[in-house]
């Protein structure tokens, strides 16, 4: 979260909960190799566990950064292809690399051949009119396919601004139904499968946008559906 997880607030955070991963603010690859690293790296022992997140499209550069904070002591290196914003974009780094997944398996391939620290790739469920999982799938198995070092999927949130928080619930717990079909073996459609499996975690079983507010409360979701 550009200005705003800063180590203060990392820190501040990790009052609230002794628990949770905390995520460095992005980091560009230029700010770490001209910049101030200690500025941008160093943290308190106390926001353990905390993972570095970095922004950038060259493969070297990016591990030559994860390796900077490896040293540093962070618990995993995120890389970010998440960010929506227009002047992240003209770096050509964020969103605009879910369109280039052989670049993508690149950069993490260089990260996991430089560090022994976990990987993790942050990304939308898809970007312009893609964003399904049936049509998401193809794209993260060919991004970790090539990257012959698989790296955990992170999703973003999303259209929680345009929607609300109940539709981007309601969005996500569709998509990880779809999921779970995939890791059960089942076809990833509207099907059986999807139907009964929709109705046991609460949600509406089709592809239609629920009306705000129609939602029963449930507890936060981590992880995949079982």
């Amino acid at each position: 979260m550009m200005d705003w997880t800063d180590r203060h607030c990392r820190y501040f955070l990790r009052q609230v909960c002794s628990r949770a991963r905390l995520y460095s603010e992005m980091i560009t690859t230029g700010a770490l190799i001209h910049g101030d690293v200690e500025r941008h790296l160093g943290f308190s022992p106390a926001e353990h566990p905390v993972a570095v997140q970095l922004g950038g499209s060259d493969p070297q550069q990016l591990a030559q950064c994860a390796k900077l904070a490896e040293r540093y002591g962070y618990d995993e290196i995120n890389l970010n292809i998440g960010c929506p914003s227009e002047r992240v974009q003209k770096g050509a780094f964020g969103a605009c690399l879910m369109a280039e997944p052989e670049l993508v398996s690149s950069c993490v391939r260089a990260i996991r051949e430089e560090v022994r620290l976990p990987v993790t790739v942050k990304h939308r469920i898809g970007i312009n009119d893609i964003e399904s999982y049936p049509q998401f799938l193809p794209w993260c198995t060919r991004a970790q396919v090539l990257s012959r070092t698989p790296a955990e999927i992170v999703v973003s949130r999303r259209h929680i601004r345009r929607h609300g928080w109940e539709e981007a619930l309601h969005t996500l717990l569709h998509e990880m139904v779809h999921q779970w079909q995939d890791e059960q073996g089942f076809a990833i459609d509207h099907g059986s499968s999807f139907r009964a499996k929709a109705r046991e975690v609460g949600i509406t079983p089709s592809a239609r946008r629920r009306p705000s507010g129609s939602l029963r409360p449930r507890p936060p979701l981590y992880g995949s559906i079982q």
